[in-house]
């Protein structure tokens, strides 16, 4: 899975709508959430993150997402996007990788 997050998250951060067909992969992920998260929506980004990371705490700032597993906030990933909902997208999609490999 994680090759399938690497290509998704790259493809996100270069705003590749081409290569959104890559949710496909991912298991326990709703594809149309990625897609629509990717568009802007934060509802769909919430509705991600509540399915992929249960127990993981978030913030959302005008340009940033803040995610953190239970209180472990040394540990915070932190992503930047000017699309809100696309930052928040990007930090679901590397935490999956943290868990992916712990």
């Amino acid at each position: 899975m994680s090759n399938a997050l690497d290509d998704l998250i790259a493809a996100v951060e270069a705003n590749d709508w081409q290569d959104m067909a890559l949710a496909y992969a991912l298991k326990g992920v709703n594809p149309t959430h990625v897609r629509h998260a990717y568009k802007g929506s934060l509802d769909a980004a919430k509705a991600l993150h509540e399915a992929a990371l249960p127990g993981w705490e978030w913030e959302l700032h005008q340009s940033a997402s803040i995610l953190w597993r239970d209180s472990d906030t040394e540990n915070a990933i932190l992503q930047f996007n000017d699309t809100p909902a696309r930052a928040w997208l990007l930090a679901i999609l590397r935490a999956m990788k943290e868990q992916a490999s712990d």
